[in-house]
């Protein structure tokens, strides 16, 4: 009985965020809530030439539906532009409507081969939400694809996150770079980050507004004084104190 009350108690996923303007008016949401209009739009099935039946449509696709019953999604709180310097260069530049939103460009150093400067710009999206979970559960965070109306143009870039270890919710994203400059933008509100559970218990949300002090707490609590794997050291210093007899595990 223990084990079955055990996997109907619920997940909580607790959302934090210093700005009310982000709390009011771009609140992460079920992805159920973010499903296209132009998926809305098209009809159940579809009348094909020199057919008996009709032919049926995307409507039908329990990828696509079972896709938006699952997780959440945390849409653009500010409109970003982002200048894109030609192919061959590394200019870029950004510019959030909100005036407070940062972003950053990480080194092609750091990710070897994958995506270079000369043809691509990283820049990660520093996310305003910090994110906590009491229970060591994983979340895919991936590219909400069907909500990007360009996406040979951006990519978000996926990745496994676990909210009992870190907090953060920034998006490394990449953006394809043109013969000349061109400037990209992305609305407010537009699905940027798909978070999907990798449980089969419910996930229930919860979201918080908070003031500055409590902000800052949050983005200490996870912090660790180490220059290199600095999740992994988090994720061994937890367990090492999760044990009652504080026995460090063996390498």
């Amino acid at each position: 009985m223990a084990w079955f009350n055990f996997f109907n108690k619920p997940v909580v996923l607790h959302c934090y965020t210093n700005r009310a303007d982000v709390f009011n008016y771009s609140p992460i949401a079920k992805a159920s809530k973010f499903i296209p209009d132009w998926w809305k739009k098209i009809p159940k099935s579809n009348r094909v030439e020199n057919s008996i039946r009709p032919a049926p449509t995307m409507k039908h696709c329990a990828g696509f539906t079972d896709l938006y019953r699952k997780g959440f999604i945390i849409p653009m709180w500010s409109e970003l532009a982002i200048e894109i310097g030609e192919i061959g260069s590394d200019a870029y530049r950004y510019q959030y409507a909100d005036e407070a939103s940062v972003a950053v460009a990480h080194s092609e150093r750091q990710r070897g081969t994958a995506y270079p400067t000369e043809r691509y710009q990283h820049l990660k999206l520093e996310s305003p939400w910090f994110l906590s979970c009491d229970e060591d559960i994983d979340f895919l965070l991936t590219e909400p694809t069907w909500n990007i109306d360009n996406p040979e143009i951006v990519k978000i870039l996926p990745g496994v996150l676990n909210y009992k270890h870190q907090a953060s919710t920034n998006m490394n994203t990449i953006w394809l770079r043109q013969n000349e400059p061109v400037v990209y933008t992305i609305d407010h509100n537009q699905p940027i980050a798909h978070l999907i559970p990798l449980t089969q218990r419910k996930v229930e949300l919860k979201l918080h507004l908070v003031d500055n002090a409590e902000y800052t707490n949050l983005v200490r609590k996870n912090k660790l004084a180490v220059f290199i794997g600095k999740y992994a050291a988090i994720k061994k210093t937890a367990k090492e104190r999760s044990c009652p007899f504080h026995f460090k595990p063996e390498k």
